[in-house]
């Protein structure tokens, strides 16, 4: 009711005349919006309602509601009409041009609106006059029907640029016939500055467009921008060179040697004695520099500060005239100049061509809008090629007169991707501005052929980029001078692309990063490296390979964080291919990649896991490395993996994991909150894989092997016998045959017979196993550990076990044991005396024969030289057990047929017979070999070559000679001294040898008093058997002889 009464207050006539005003302000507003039809359409319905709006008579129709609401509703269409003109109003031309589409939706909208506006008048029940009722019902319905759409050009145009963009080119020749067409249609000539104001509002449109946070349409419009800045551009670039044209051919007529011309004294200013850059006449006609003058104002007064001359205003007028002309006489300079620059660089005096650069210099700081003259006089190919002077001054000079001349171009602002679509924005130009035919034919030309060549492309077409890398690393002051260029050149996207592809550049850029001799460029060079890398829309991979290659990695890894998926394939298939050194592998693992990789893990697709897969076994062997995938949680990831039946993955995983294992242990094989994984999950596991499949059963072993290695493995030894097939299947491999997998087997139950010896006995009951092991020590191609290995098992096996020793002669092993202790690997020295020394037995003298006839005794000697501990123990037990024989050995059995001959000695000073240097340690000369393993300070190996050294003492009747082969090689020495060991076995065999030594009335004569000294001490030890020997031989010692 009360909206009811306030719509009756208002009078009529009042809401014709406001609802009038608001018509034609909005219809005069869409009618200064240029060439836009839908903008007319408007202005026409505004203004022919208006005009049918005066001709109704408020006194028939006040009153009348359903009128009062039509005109406010109508009023509020208008008003929402007018905000959205002022809109489009306030936009440049161009954003209107790109955005017709939307344009014309949305005032086809707010011309249906209105129309619906004027049903609401109820012209039925009104009285008024029917030629106006009929109009307005005619308007009504042609309004609310009507259909805008954008013209046919503008929908061309946005076409275009979407199948152009699409395409990746321009298809030439359609833009020429639409060039020809628009400019005949549009034949009206424009001020060029009109281009200028017009980008200034669409600079603002796209500010505007940024505070809407649209980014798509803030990307286009920046596109177009940089595509009509580029225009704009080269048609000022066309006219500099046209005005060079002009001035070199008035300067090269009329200046003999280019002379440089002083100033005139009326283009210097009075007060700074400098010619004037802004000259500006003062109310009494005096001119000086504009901020000289102002300066003077500033201190009060009106007064000329020459002449003193009261002046009526401060008003500062420009003489036009005067700049013109200092202008003029500047650029006459500065072209000859140019020209005598050029002269002298074309001579080969260095002094001339440093005095012509410096000149270049001064020219390029003074005139920085006249710098183009220098490249259209073709100085920049005889820069670069003064630049190939041997003088490193020289060179720096020449690369930063480049560096100036390049320098804040516009046209190196511009990306070369703008060049695809430049025809679509010339045709936007030619659209809003209505450019005549002679500049269309100028535009043409332009389209046709880009012949307006930027700085940096001339410098780049001259091999300024090719001799910039060149001299990158010549001096400091040339790597300055030539980064600095090189910073300049790389703004243009197309040079920036050239130089990824020039050979060796990437390269060059990283050592003078590395080396950190210029501190103050490397920010410049990682910036050019991070262009090279990514342009902000895609990673180049080719530039990255080759940064990885010269050994920097932070493009490789932020392409793997942050780059695309497609991009994280490529690089990580490429680096699985890719041979690392540590160098490199260390700098990726700065930059951490082994977390992306195993990020890449977890996202649990195959196509991605499997190349991370073989990437990560580039680090796993590396100990940094190991950290990072302990650290990244890799190592579930790896359990997992052996899980899924993609054998290939399989078998990465399990390899990876081999790596780990390495050296270490269980160290790294941790949950990623460095807990450490039950060692039950781990040997479930790998054990799993290793009967499941071949594939996987070499790494799987080798995972078992390091986890054995470790001092405490007794917890997976248990869990590798509990398992269903562990020993067995262990066994199986070996007597499968086949390396590598036989050869980790065969290193594996060797470490498991060394931890265990419970582990020995399912080798002792397997025929064919042990017969493997014995062909695998028989054949010269298997390696010399692996062998070691072999021996070793066997050597666990104990010496009574006929099925092996039976099983050894027979194979006839002898031979390769033998030649195993002759041999460099020391492992396998003990462990096959360990194996040998089964057949050296005093009992079984046709084994010792059997093995002394293939000189094992010399093979000995070298081995108490030389050996490992384990090997000089088992060297002495065996010598021990020869020495025991040797009055057996050297009786040859009878032999029907002819006698050999036989190297032997006819008087042996110990035995006096025929002994040989094969079966007795005294001709063979061990002994001295013996008596110098007893000052090793382990006192298994002493104990042995002790217990060798009885062996000469064991016959009443060798007594004497024993006593005096040893006291010969000072045996007698070393057992004095060792009788203070604390190995109280070894004590007590010294005392032993003592006591039947020093029965001699020589010898106790001799070493009476130093034994009596060594054994007052042993005599109050608190082992009763070596104190009760002790103080015997003391008793025996006092006793005179």
């Amino acid at each position: 009711m009360a909206s009811a009464m306030i719509i009756q207050l208002v009078p009529v006539g009042v809401l014709i005349n406001t609802v009038s005003d608001h018509l034609i302000k909005t219809a005069l507003a869409a009618h200064d919006i240029l060439n836009e039809k839908s903008f007319k359409v408007l202005a026409k319905y505004l203004l022919s309602i208006r005009t049918l709006l005066h001709r109704l008579d408020a006194r028939e129709i006040d009153g009348n509601s359903s009128v009062v609401r039509g005109l406010q509703s109508l009023r509020d269409e208008v008003l929402k009409s007018e905000n959205l003109v002022n809109k489009y109003k306030e936009r440049s031309r161009i954003s209107n041009l790109l955005n017709c589409r939307k344009t014309s939706e949305e005032i086809q909208q707010a011309i249906r609106d209105i129309g619906n506006t004027l049903s609401l008048f109820d012209l039925y029940t009104v009285e008024i006059n029917e030629d106006v009722k009929n109009q307005l019902m005619l308007l009504e319905s042609q309004m609310v029907h009507e259909v805008i759409r954008a013209s046919d050009d503008m929908v061309e145009v946005s076409e275009m640029l979407t199948v152009e963009s699409k395409r990746g080119r321009a298809n030439r020749a359609r833009a020429l016939e639409l060039l020809e067409m628009i400019a005949c249609s549009h034949n009206i000539a424009q001020s060029p500055s009109y281009i200028t104001r017009e980008l200034q509002k669409f600079e603002t449109d796209i500010e505007e467009a940024e505070r809407r946070k649209e980014r798509q349409e803030v990307q286009y419009m920046q596109q177009v921008m940089a595509l009509l800045s580029q225009a704009d551009a080269e048609m000022a670039l066309e006219t500099s060179r046209k005005q060079y044209l002009e001035l070199r051919q008035d300067v090269s007529g009329s200046r003999e040697n280019f002379a440089v011309h002083e100033p005139y004294s009326e283009f210097k200013c009075r007060l700074t004695g400098k010619v004037m850059d802004d000259p500006v006449l003062i109310s009494n006609g005096h001119t000086y520099e504009r901020e000289a003058i102002l300066h003077e104002f500033a201190k009060g007064g009106l007064k000329d500060p020459i002449t003193g001359e009261s002046l009526r205003d401060d008003v500062l007028t420009q003489n036009h005239a005067l700049y013109c002309t200092i202008k003029l006489w500047r650029q006459r300079n500065y072209m000859a100049r140019i020209l005598k620059a050029r002269i002298e660089l074309e001579k080969r005096n260095e002094a001339e061509r440093v005095r012509a650069l410096t000149d270049l210099m001064e020219l390029c700081k003074e005139s920085a809008n006249d710098k183009d003259w220098i490249v259209f006089e073709s100085l920049v190919p005889l820069i670069l090629e003064t630049s190939k002077s041997r003088n490193n001054e020289l060179k720096a000079l020449c690369f930063s007169v480049l560096t100036l001349i390049v320098k804040d171009s516009i046209h190196g602002k511009v990306e070369t991707f703008l060049q695809i679509c430049c025809f679509i924005i010339l045709f936007v130009i030619i659209k809003l501005f209505s450019v005549s035919s002679c500049l269309c034919k100028r535009l043409r030309d332009f389209l046709t052929v880009y012949s307006v060549k930027n700085k940096q492309e001339k410098l780049v077409e001259a091999g300024g980029l090719k001799q910039i890398i060149r001299y990158m690393d010549r001096g400091p002051d040339v790597t300055t001078a030539a980064i600095t260029l090189l910073s300049e050149l790389v703004k243009t996207k197309n040079i920036l692309e050239q130089l990824g592809q020039e050979c060796g550049a990437i390269l060059m850029l990283v050592t003078v990063s590395v080396r950190g001799n210029h501190p103050e460029l490397a920010t410049d060079i990682e910036s050019m490296l991070d262009q090279l890398s990514y342009d902000g829309d895609s990673y180049h991979e080719e530039n990255i390979k080759a940064m990885v290659k010269a050994n920097w990695c932070k493009p490789f890894a932020d392409c793997l964080h942050k780059g695309s998926q497609g991009s994280k394939l490529a690089m990580v298939k490429w680096l699985a291919c890719f041979e690392l050194d540590d160098n490199r592998r260390e700098a990726l693992v700065k930059q951490n990649v082994i977390d992306a990789l195993v990020d890449m893990l977890k996202s649990k697709q195959f196509r991605l896991e499997s190349p991370a897969l073989e990437a990560l076994r580039k680090f796993s062997f590396h100990e940094k490395s190991k950290k990072c995938i302990a650290k990244a949680g890799g190592v579930p990831l790896l359990l997992e993996l052996l899980k899924k039946p993609q054998l290939e993955m399989k078998k990465n995983a399990a390899a990876i994991l081999a790596d780990l294992t390495m050296k270490h242990g269980a160290s790294f094989l941790l949950y990623e909150d460095e807990i450490p994984i039950e060692p039950q999950k781990i040997v479930e596991v790998v054990m799993g894989n290793l009967i499941a499949s071949l594939h996987t059963a070499e790494n799987a072993v080798k995972v078992l092997l390091h986890l054995t290695e470790i001092s405490d493995a007794n917890e997976v030894i248990e869990l590798i016998k509990g398992n269903d097939h562990g020993i067995q299947t262990f066994l199986g491999y070996i007597k499968i045959g086949t390396p590598p997998l036989r050869d980790h087997t065969i290193e594996l139950v060797f470490n498991l017979c060394q931890k265990d010896v419970t582990v020995i006995s399912f080798v002792m009951n397997d025929h064919d196993c042990l017969k493997a092991l014995l062909q695998v020590i028989k054949d010269s191609l298997v390696e010399g550990s692996v062998q070691a290995f072999a021996a070793g098992i066997l050597s666990s096996i104990p010496s009574s076990d006929d099925n092996l020793n039976r099983l050894m002669t027979t194979e006839n092993v002898l031979p390769a044991l033998v030649k195993m202790v002759s041999g460099k690997n020391l492992e396998g020295q003990a462990n096959a005396l360990g194996t040998l020394v089964r057949f050296t037995d005093s009992s079984d003298v046709q084994s010792q024969r059997s093995l002394i006839e293939l000189d094992l005794v010399l093979s000995l000697k070298q081995v108490l030289k030389s050996g490992t501990v384990p090997a000089k123990i088992w060297a002495c037990r065996i010598l021990e057990n020869i020495s025991r024989s040797t009055t057996k050995l050297n009786r040859e059995p009878h032999k029907w047929g002819f006698k050999l001959s036989r190297k032997t000695s006819l008087n042996c000073k110990l035995h006096k017979g025929k002994c040989s240097l094969k079966d007795c340690i005294v001709e063979a000369g061990v002994v001295p070999d013996i008596v110098e393993i007893l000052k090793n300070q382990n006192p298994e190996v002493i104990l042995a070559g002790l217990k060798a050294l009885e062996t000469l003492l064991l016959e009443e009747n060798m007594l004497e000679d024993g006593i005096q082969i040893l006291d010969k090689c000072k045996a007698i020495d070393q057992l004095f001294k060792l009788v203070h060991l604390d190995s109280h076995t070894c004590s007590e065999k010294c005392v032993d040898l003592l006591e039947v030594i020093l029965r001699f009335p020589h010898m106790k004569g001799a070493y009476g008093h130093l034994v009596q000294r060594s054994l007052a001490a042993v005599s109050a030890c608190r082992v009763p058997s070596l104190q009760q020997k002790a103080r015997k031989l003391l008793r025996q010692l006092t006793i005179p002889s």
